[in-house]
């Protein structure tokens, strides 16, 4: 699963979980009456980058993308069915959200392993 996650396509799922996240977290923090309409679109948008990214890693990854897909539809319920009913009771865990986005976005902006391998052989190929 750690290579799916280093992968592209990991990165783009990475990004869906910091759209929802941080969608939530700011639609409560920002628009505490609309925070429905926020996760709905938010989750929305998540969603679609996330079936790009399934189809994407099914050829390299494929059991990351099977794992993906059984599991994110599970929790893609959970997140639109019970979280805009625990942002009316506690506002305050839009800051968590908002701190498992920021989580979730260094994850997927973080530097290959291989970089310095790869540019390094692209470099001799190139004196060559």
């Amino acid at each position: 699963m750690n290579e799916l996650s280093r992968s592209l396509p990991g990165r783009c799922i990475l990004l869906a979980i910091t759209i929802c996240l941080a969608g939530a977290g700011g639609g409560a923090l920002f628009a505490p009456h609309s925070i429905t309409l926020a996760v709905a679109f938010s989750a929305f948008i998540a969603i679609a980058t996330s079936a790009v990214a399934l189809g994407m890693a099914t050829r390299e990854h494929w059991e990351g993308a099977v794992l993906s897909l059984i599991s994110l539809p599970f929790f893609a319920f959970l997140y639109v069915a019970a979280l805009p009913h625990v942002l009316e009771q506690s506002p305050s865990l839009a800051y968590a959200l908002l701190a498992g986005a920021g989580c979730s976005l260094a994850l997927a902006l973080r530097p290959a392993r291989r970089a310095g391998k790869a540019g390094s052989l692209v470099l001799a190929q190139a004196r060559a």
